[in-house]
């Protein structure tokens, strides 16, 4: 079973052209479940996340070049695939067999519906989602096909399902519902939607020579420096005989290739034109030490089909938390806020620029994450979710999966710091922001267009939405700064000014900084820090800038006979220490702001707490951290 990603809609809920409006509403979040033995192609992530309404005429473009199996390779279309959230809506299906693209006005569009040339046609009553619709006497040798969707006349609660995905191969007819002169279909993708129509074409390539190919690999979700993981695959067999193969996994160590890992997993009795899915029960011991490997994949006799080359990360640094970007047109309704928690950091975002709390900068960072509709959440980068109009609640199963995934997170950071210091003695209101990344353990090979982390930093303001405190962003001090190979035992360093006088001296601000991958590769975060910003004391060109009291753990990890190291504070300052299960195990104050905390307060290993408590220049500063330690 294929799974190309092609999907329809994230829209501004109001869109105006010739013929009405173009309107989204939040879909049922259902989805869709596919156990099928063959290919699907339906380019969206089978999740009905939204409803597109207004257009009668809607066109999807499949491609099956991009997925067959070799060059010679053409597909044959058993049937198409609809889902609808409307059961009554009456639709008419048809395929158009004309492969040639032609060229749109409009930039960045590779392809537009080239007309109609239509090779057959279907009218459905009444549909269920996940219902096949069948083409008789379709030729065999398909290499791109367009399904041409036309509802009746639009009215209130009529609509088409859709999902999030790169609207690159979905089309709606620009114009009434007479075609004219001047009247063309418009790409989802030109008009700024990243989303796709939820259609699917269901069949099978042709092959000139039997042919073994992989559609799904995983390594399993436990990759940590010496774990033992256990490889998953599903492969398609195009044979018309049942076969035998080796899936050999090979991972290259980044900086002693002596050191690779390769182990040949055995493939047997794959039924004939099906897909069959496999464990290795054997498990792979990955390296010790941190590192980002890369992976190869082959058929042992199979050697000519070409699988692309993938990396993984092995990284073992706990993040200093959990952060949940959330973007909203205002401050009313604000749907997911987490409850208090010092491992999870609410940043939000108001890009509506009519809102009063809105700047360009929460624009800037909409952007980055190529949305088109509001509300939105992110958790940690990769874990996105549309707010429907019901609202998920904070204590969703759903969206506490994703802190709980964001919980077994790891970076390649392993120290770092953020200091805050007069920038010169004319106007004592500049400040210097001075950021200093240190990978101590992690190993790397140079990083390539599947690894492109950025360096992110910004000044946030502390607000009160729904009884939490929550910061929305108020100055970059910067944004997708890219970075080059941090190596081990490499640093990163990167300073910015900025002028508080702007800042309102009754607010408290925080310096959130991070780094993240591109959008394109997931937009994961892999490091996450912050640090307090003190604005309301005078600071003249005399005087000496007065350093917020930082708390700082190392190593962490903690492993073996190793010393939890806690500095950073001033004299006389609380430290208590608690497990997963908020108990406290340890509590000491630190003469001199510094301490060594022997193993043996840990008992087992596990994930802990640290909570500290200090006072200067008559503030108390609370800070939490989390960290591992590994007998």
């Amino acid at each position: 079973m294929r799974r190309a990603v092609l999907l329809l809609l994230w829209l501004l809920p109001i869109l105006a052209y010739a013929s009405g409006f173009l309107e989204i509403v939040p879909g049922t979040g259902v989805k869709f479940q596919d156990e099928s033995k063959e290919y699907h192609f339906c380019y969206h992530n089978f999740r009905d996340d939204f409803h597109l309404s207004g257009p009668r005429k809607w066109a999807v473009r499949f491609d099956f070049r991009d997925y067959a199996p070799s060059d010679s390779a053409s597909f044959n279309l058993r049937a198409i695939r609809i889902y609808n959230p409307t059961e009554n809506t009456n639709l008419s299906l048809k395929l158009s067999l004309r492969n040639e693209a032609v060229q749109h006005p409009t930039p960045d569009l590779s392809f537009v519906y080239p007309g109609e040339l239509v090779y057959s046609t279907q009218n459905v009553g009444t549909i269920t989602n996940g219902q096949e619709i069948v083409f008789s006497g379709v030729p065999d040798s398909l290499k791109v096909l367009w399904l041409v969707i036309e509802m009746e006349p639009w009215n209130q609660g009529m609509y088409l399902a859709a999902s999030e995905g790169s609207g690159y191969n979905s089309y709606y007819y620009y114009g009434p519902s007479t075609e004219v002169e001047g009247n063309y279909w418009a790409s989802l993708r030109g008009a700024g939607f990243n989303s796709e129509l939820l259609f699917g074409a269901v069949g099978s390539f042709n092959l000139n020579t039997p042919r073994v190919e992989l559609l799904s690999f995983s390594l399993g979700d436990n990759l940590s420096p010496g774990s033992r993981i256990y490889p998953s695959c599903t492969v398609y067999n195009h044979s018309s005989n049942q076969v035998s193969d080796h899936l050999k996994i090979k991972l290259n160590h980044p900086t002693n290739p002596a050191d690779s890992l390769v182990v040949m997993m055995p493939l047997a009795n794959l039924s004939p034109q099906s897909e069959s899915s496999f464990f290795f029960s054997e498990g792979i011991i990955l390296p010790s030490e941190p590192m980002r490997m890369k992976l190869n994949l082959s058929f042992t006799d199979n050697p000519a089909f070409s699988i692309a080359d993938s990396y993984i990360n092995i990284f073992s640094e706990t993040l200093e938390y959990i952060q949940v970007e959330q973007f909203r047109s205002d401050t009313n309704a604000m749907g997911l806020v987490v409850e208090d928690n010092a491992e999870i950091q609410n940043l939000f975002y108001f890009p509506n620029l009519n809102s009063d709390l809105s700047n360009l900068e929460a624009v800037q960072r909409f952007n980055f994450y190529q949305f088109n509709s509001l509300p939105k959440t992110v958790v940690m980068g990769n874990q996105r979710f549309h707010q429907p109009l019901e609202q998920i609640p904070a204590d969703s199963l759903l969206f506490q999966s994703a802190i709980a995934q964001a919980q077994n997170a790891k970076g390649f950071i392993s120290r770092f710091s953020c200091e805050i210091s007069p920038a010169d003695t004319i106007n004592s209101q500049n400040r210097n922001f001075s950021f200093s990344l240190q990978n101590e353990r992690t190993h790397f090979e140079n990083w390539n267009s599947g690894f492109r982390p950025s360096f992110y930093a910004g000044i946030f303001e502390q607000n009160q939405f729904q009884g939490r405190d929550c910061f929305v962003i108020k100055h970059w001090l910067a944004f997708d700064v890219q970075l080059q190979t941090i190596s081990q035992g490499q640093s990163y360093g990167f300073t910015a000014g900025y002028n508080i006088s702007e800042l309102d001296t009754t607010k408290v601000y925080r310096v959130y900084y991070w780094i993240q991958d591109s959008m394109a590769n997931g937009a994961q975060i892999y490091f996450t820090a912050w640090e307090p910003l003190v604005h309301s004391q005078a600071v003249s060109g005399s005087d000496q800038y007065v350093a917020v009291p930082r708390l700082q753990v190392a190593p962490n990890p903690c492993r073996g006979a190793e010393k939890l190291q806690i500095s950073g504070l001033e004299s006389h300052s609380r430290i208590s220490i608690y497990n997963l299960r908020g108990q406290k195990i340890y509590s000491e104050t630190l003469p001199a702001g510094s301490a060594s905390i022997s193993p043996a307060v840990f008992s087992v290993s596990g994930i802990y707490f640290i909570r500290s408590e200090s006072q200067k220049l008559g503030r108390k500063y609370t800070q939490t951290k989390k960290f591992s330690y590994i007998k």
